[in-house]
């Protein structure tokens, strides 16, 4: 059922425990939400733990500092920047989740009540207006966690999902204490030896399809062994191949310990990539989506990224 951010707040606040659901590979806003509505929680004087598959990237790792689980059984299950269950830990996928607060339009509405918002940017957006509804102290640690999702999710404010409503956003969190200037550079302005190395491995095996219009790279369990690189620290990485110029689509793939291809699509102008990816069975947003394939299908995949390109010059 599709409730508001108010229906949302007092849900939450009639909860003595809450177990807070981040998504696998976990980025800046689901995380950012998490720990923003655990700091709330706890500050209430609620019992309240983070789960996630993936764990706990260190590249994040400000936002849980100090970030001390309870311990309970059972209690109110809060998924948040989580499209579908299949993103949550797998006693989770097949359990009634009790809330969802989220921002993609493909969410596969799997929560018993779901606070969807596709216009906003992230995820930390929507929560903001339900912490807002709960009249609770925004803490500047609390801020903080906001800004994270805010800032990971828009590129620190340079993607088209970019709104008036986003900046205002942004700038009462600045105002409530969030340190802007030390998420943006540890997130935008410094990598690690082993990133670059990956980077120099994959930009070494670009392809090009779509006369020149999509660019692919993949990145193989290989590279990530010779590297050392873990999946939550390639965040990024998928933004590649569409910053080079005259690419309209980037096409990012992965291979899977386990088998199988996960695909990161970038798009830009009039391609919707969660259709694209939508074939495939997967999701997400206008410019950004993804989705898993077999090794068979990447040809597939590239047949309805150029039937997707608009009409235009090819590039060299």
């Amino acid at each position: 059922m599709l409730i508001d951010a108010g229906q949302a707040a007092e849900l939450l606040l009639a909860q003595e425990r809450v177990r807070i659901l981040a998504h696998q590979n976990p980025d800046g806003d689901t995380l950012g939400c998490s720990f923003a509505l655990w700091n709330v929680l706890h500050n209430l004087g609620r019992k309240a733990l983070v789960e996630c598959p993936s764990g706990f990237p260190e590249r994040f790792s400000f936002l849980y500092e100090g970030y001390i689980p309870d311990e309970f059984d059972g209690g109110f299950l809060a998924a948040l920047d989580v499209a579908s269950p299949h993103m949550l830990r797998e006693e989770h996928r097949n359990a009634p989740v009790d809330l969802c607060i989220d921002h993609h339009s493909s969410n596969a509405g799997y929560a018993s009540q779901l606070c969807l918002e596709p216009d906003a940017a992230a995820a930390c957006q929507l929560l903001l207006e339900v912490i807002r509804r709960m009249n609770a102290e925004i803490t500047p640690r609390i801020a903080t966690c906001l800004y994270t999702g805010l800032a990971t999710d828009t590129g620190c404010f340079r993607f088209s999902n970019t709104s008036a409503a986003t900046l205002r956003c942004a700038a009462e969190l600045l105002e409530l204490g969030a340190a802007q200037a030390d998420v943006n550079e540890r997130l935008f302005e410094t990598t690690t030896r082993e990133l670059l190395q990956l980077e120099q491995q994959v930009m070494a095996g670009l392809r090009y399809f779509g006369k020149g219009r999509i660019a692919l790279i993949t990145i193989t369990q290989q590279m990530l062994r010779e590297t050392g690189v873990s999946e939550p620290e390639m965040d990024g990485i998928s933004n590649l191949p569409k910053r080079i110029q005259g690419v309209e689509i980037g096409v990012t793939l992965r291979e899977k310990p386990e088998g199988g291809l996960r695909v990161s699509l970038r798009t830009r102008r009039t391609v919707d990539a969660a259709q694209i990816c939508g074939a495939f069975g997967g999701g997400g947003h206008l410019r950004a989506a993804g989705c898993t394939l077999r090794e068979e299908e990447v040809q597939r995949l590239i047949a309805l990224c150029e039937s997707a390109l608009p009409a235009g010059e090819e590039r060299p």
